[in-house]
């Protein structure tokens, strides 16, 4: 069918659907070198109470929201595509409820039109209590783009549930991409359980489900872990007490989730008068922050599950230490001594004060460079490898450095994540043509003049 206009004829009672190919990335949830497939256009008279938008294959983003009245734009709304945008995105096919929008002057402007990219990707949706299989072919890899451990419709995961469990869709585990990737990211198959004792419980009384939205890319012999098997851990510590975490030789832990407080009233429970076992929603904010600086990228830790440690959320109540993590192996298989392997490559934490072309210098003496990220998880493990060797979040150089105009990483390896902080990189005052982590020992990316003295962090190949 040619589209030439929005003529009423073609579009009351009816939408308009238009598929092209070879469109751009949308600057979003998605890895940059993730290219959409196709685009996507919806436009429909506003009588229409439900719209559905579909990939033919992979997964949306919703690039805009308008409303249009005969061949005229009215307006955009940044609140309707923000609604429709949490409904739809990183999904195969989405139903909207018009309801949820509002018309600029609903008089004048009757057509709603959407546009939307598709971009390959595998779209996995776990309930609660099953596990999560990702799966990729041989000789392939997961690369983790996005998960939610929550509920974002109700309609996901809904057969036999009361609709008091399905109507909070505001409902998401803030830590579920972080878990997911470091758990699965460069392995053929991974499993996932899709359980608030592996994430956290961010609505109680609400039946959540898990969704990831992972690639598979070629597996390369430079860049794939040694053969190991992911061992998962659970811990369950009595308050006073002290949890020792333990991995086999070799192995290290990554990744625990963790609950001070209580969830229950049978654990931990003997002796104790009922008054003190009756909060079963008591949790400590920080406990899952401060296992994970303690214990991550160790071989074994101990923590005390002690109220002086994560402070006394609930104070009449007896509480219990909750630890789960994964165990896997870890640098002296494939690695020099002093440094730290991970996704296939060897770190290291220097903490000598150096210029930006010194610490390049420094690193190219080691055999590598200074480090270079492709993904939240080999961030999130930079981040943490400065803090387990600096006992803070140091401010480090980091192999991004701007040539003119265009940055580009030291180690030649394609710029395709970056993760700056908001509002950079600025170049404030001129010359800030260096990349820095944990600015202000924050988490925050930041450019920063090359002739400073900071720490920096080096990478090389195993």
């Amino acid at each position: 069918m040619l589209c030439s206009g929005l003529s009423s004829t073609l579009l009351l009672g009816a939408a308009y659907f238009l598929l092209t190919s070879g469109f751009s990335r949308a600057q979003l949830s998605l890895p940059s070198n993730v290219t959409a497939i196709s685009t996507g256009r919806v436009i429909t008279f506003n009588v229409i109470s439900v719209l559905q938008l579909s990939c033919g294959s992979g997964v949306m983003i919703v690039q805009s929201v308008l409303y249009r009245c005969a061949d005229k734009e009215i307006c955009s709304r940044l609140h309707d595509l923000d609604v429709i945008k949490k409904s739809c995105d990183l999904k195969e096919v989405c139903e909207i409820n018009t309801n949820m929008v509002r018309t600029c002057d609903p008089s004048v402007c009757t057509y709603l039109d959407i546009t939307f990219k598709c971009f390959p990707a595998i779209h996995s949706v776990t309930c609660e209590g099953s596990q999560a299989k990702l799966q990729c072919g041989e000789g392939q890899v997961i690369v983790v783009s996005w998960a939610n451990f929550g509920r974002r419709d109700n309609t996901t995961c809904s057969d036999g549930r009361a609709n008091s469990q399905l109507q909070n869709v505001n409902c998401s585990s803030p830590n579920s991409t972080e878990y997911v990737t470091n758990r699965c990211n460069w392995q053929n198959s991974c499993t996932v359980e899709a359980k608030s004792s592996v994430f956290g419980d961010p609505c109680v009384g609400t039946y959540k489900y898990l969704e990831v939205v992972y690639d598979c890319q070629e597996s390369e012999a430079t860049s794939s872990p040694p053969p190991t098997t992911v061992t998962e851990v659970h811990s369950v510590t009595c308050e006073g007490s002290q949890a020792k975490l333990q991995c086999g030789e070799g192995q290290v832990i990554v990744n625990p989730w963790t609950d001070y407080g209580r969830r229950d009233n049978t654990t931990c429970s003997d002796g104790r008068p009922d008054s003190q076992l009756q909060n079963v929603n008591c949790s400590s904010p920080n406990s899952t922050e401060y296992v994970t600086k303690s214990c991550n990228w160790q071989n074994s830790c101990t923590v005390e599950a002690k109220s002086s440690v994560f402070g006394d959320p609930c104070g009449d109540t007896y509480k219990y230490l909750e630890v789960v993590y994964d165990c896997q192996a870890g640098s002296s298989k494939t690695c020099p001594p002093g440094w730290t392997w991970f996704g296939g490559r060897c770190f290291i934490f220097n903490s000598s004060q150096k210029n930006w072309t010194d610490a390049e210098s420094s690193c190219e003496t080691l055999g590598g460079h200074l480090a270079s990220f492709h993904n939240t998880a080999e961030y999130t493990f930079i981040r943490e490898l400065t803090h387990t060797a600096a006992g803070s979040y140091k401010e480090a150089w980091v192999g991004g450095r701007k040539n003119e105009t265009v940055w580009m990483w030291s180690d030649g390896s394609q710029f395709d994540f970056i993760n700056w902080a908001s509002g950079e990189p600025n170049n404030y005052g001129g010359g800030e043509d260096c990349m820095e982590i944990n600015h202000g020992e924050r988490d925050y990316v930041n450019d920063k003049k090359c002739n400073t003295n900071i720490p920096f962090v080096c990478v090389r190949d195993p």
